[in-house]
């Protein structure tokens, strides 16, 4: 985590490099969004919905409309990781349901809340996937192994 955490870093301190406001806005965004992932997955939910909080407010500034989808993934990876499963399900499905990560975390999600059918159905889903992306690079070898 502390590899992903410098190279999220290097990312945006370029970023900030960008002209316009916008752009440095798109930076900070995905910069607080890796920072949430991060502090959730370090154990620390204080420090994690003060990320999502600052995603939001530079989303709130309308700068980068097309960043808004990737918000209900952020907010949903976040309560898994907390634990709060039930939130983490609806998040996640407001979330790109096109995505096979936010398939397989859907899928993940419903194995927690107890449901493995809906799991089946999800990671199933996952497999249909054929996209040459790290989502997806991620998604499948999980999926596949949940399927059997």
């Amino acid at each position: 985590m502390d590899q992903a955490y410098q190279w999220y870093q290097k990312g945006h301190e370029a970023g900030l490099n960008e002209p316009e406001e916008k752009q440095k806005d798109l930076w900070n965004f995905r910069w607080e969004h890796a920072q949430a992932r991060i502090a959730i997955r370090r154990g620390n939910k204080a420090d994690a919905e003060k990320h999502v909080a600052a995603a939001k407010a530079i989303l709130d500034k309308g700068s980068n409309p097309q960043q808004a989808p990737f918000f209900p993934y952020l907010v949903g990876y976040v309560a898994f990781y907390a634990g709060d499963f039930k939130t983490a399900l609806g998040e996640f499905q407001k979330a790109n349901q096109n995505d096979p990560f936010i398939l397989v975390m859907i899928a993940q999600t419903c194995e927690k809340l107890g449901d493995q059918a809906q799991a089946l159905e999800y990671y199933r889903k996952a497999l249909k996937s054929n996209a040459h992306n790290p989502p997806n690079a991620f998604a499948r070898p999980l999926a596949k192994k949940k399927v059997g």
